[in-house]
C-alpha cells in the first residue's frame, strides 16, 4: 500500500485523527482523495467524508452520502481517485454500515476510477 509523505508545511490535509498521545494529519497526497472519518466515538458515530482537490487546494467536509456524491461530481470524468486511510484501525471505525456500504456504491455512480490500494498515513510511528 502506498504511504503518504507530503511536507507538512505544503499538505493538504483532509483531517487530523487521534492516535491517543496526538493529532496526526492525514495528508492528500495525490491530485484526487477522499478520508471516511468517524468524528464522534463507538458509542455516538458522527459520518464525514473529506474529498480533497490537490490543485485546487480545496477540502470538502461531507456528512453524508448526497454531499459526498455532490462533491465527488467536481472531479473530472475519467480521474482516478484515492481513498486515504489511516494505519491500525480505519478511521471510519464504529460508523453505521448502512452509511459504509453507501460509499462503493456512490463512487461508482460518478464514472470515476478509485485508486486499488488506499494510500496509508502512519500513526504508530514504525
Amino acid at each position: 500500500m502506498p504511504e503518504a509523505a507530503a511536507a507538512p508545511s505544503t499538505a493538504l490535509i483532509l483531517a487530523a485523527v487521534d492516535n491517543g498521545f496526538h493529532r496526526v494529519p492525514i495528508a492528500l497526497t495525490t491530485d484526487y482523495g477522499f478520508l471516511v472519518v468517524n468524528t464522534g466515538d463507538d458509542e455516538h458515530p458522527i459520518p464525514s467524508v473529506s474529498v480533497g482537490f490537490r490543485s485546487e487546494r480545496l477540502i470538502i467536509p461531507c456528512g453524508s452520502l448526497a454531499e459526498f456524491e455532490a462533491a465527488l461530481r467536481k472531479v473530472p470524468p475519467g480521474s482516478t481517485i484515492h481513498r486515504h486511510e489511516r494505519c491500525l484501525t480505519p478511521a471510519s471505525r464504529g460508523l453505521a454500515e448502512e452509511f459504509l456500504a453507501g460509499i462503493e456504491p456512490t463512487l461508482s455512480r460518478v464514472g470515476i476510477t478509485v485508486a486499488p490500494e488506499p494510500v496509508i498515513t502512519c500513526l504508530c510511528g514504525r
